[in-house]
């Protein structure tokens, strides 16, 4: 059966909005102050739960970013959503090679990382997978992915930051491998799901790494990927495939 424009529309919007049910945008700062409360950086993760309890998924350069001193030798912190996270010893694993990281994330953390009081239903749940791992999406599989860019973020004052989301549930997978797959975006149809020109001129997504990519296999959701990276000149999104993530949140591919 053939669906009407606003059918379509409605339809790419129920499947936008899910990759952001396990999503939460994560915050690399430094100890807020009046002088300094601007200074910070955005990422996203992946809320999912495996065998090894629940984990935030994002990327590795991410962690390298919140692990890195200042020039002047302060000290970062990692947020996810309004929780200090301990890298120290919460991280679990890291793999330069996927630009993946993993953190495992305390019970007692869980109501402060999923709690919403506006009733929005962002970053509220974690992923529990049909079965883990996934098979990685091949070139013509459609998927649904989103985050947090750093461009719609917007500071309130010292204690209070709103972070608006983009997400897309219908892009087409325009190559893969065992490692990464990439989309192209097709801007000329953004209109039938957005219709706002904030976003169809939307050229930067920092702030998007670690973001979800969700594949529908017929009868289930498949979390194949987080995001890694745009590349501006190619308009596309690149994303490291989860392949190699085990149940245990470590990581199986190394390269020598």
């Amino acid at each position: 059966m053939d669906l009407s424009s606003e059918e379509q529309r409605l339809l790419g919007e129920l499947q936008a909005k899910y990759p952001m049910r396990f999503s939460k945008a994560a915050l690399i700062m430094c100890e807020p102050n009046p002088a300094n409360f601007v200074s910070m950086n955005t990422a996203s993760v992946t809320l999912v739960e495996l065998d090894a309890g629940p984990i935030a998924i994002t990327c590795n350069h991410v962690i390298t970013e919140a692990l890195t001193p200042t020039e002047s030798g302060e000290l970062r912190i990692f947020k996810i959503g309004d929780e200090v996270i301990d890298l120290t010893c919460q991280l679990l694993d890291r793999s330069d090679d996927l630009d993946i990281a993993t953190i495992l994330l305390r019970q007692d953390q869980l109501s402060a990382v999923l709690v919403d009081n506006t009733g929005n239903p962002i970053g509220t749940s974690l992923f529990r997978p049909a079965s883990w791992p996934p098979e990685p999406p091949t070139e013509g599989d459609i998927i649904s992915f989103g985050g947090f860019p750093g461009h719609f973020r917007e500071i309130i004052n010292l204690q209070d930051i709103q972070f608006a989301t983009f997400s897309s549930g219908a892009t087409l997978v325009s190559s893969s491998s065992e490692r990464q797959f990439i989309c192209a975006f097709e801007r000329c149809y953004w209109d039938i799901a957005f219709g706002d020109q904030l976003y169809l001129d939307l050229k930067s997504f920092g702030g998007m790494s670690g973001g979800p990519a969700f594949i529908f296999r017929g009868l289930h959701y498949d979390l194949v990927g987080i995001v890694k990276e745009f590349e501006e000149n190619l308009d596309a999104m690149v994303f490291s495939s989860l392949k190699w993530l085990q149940a245990d949140g470590h990581i199986a591919l190394r390269i020598i």
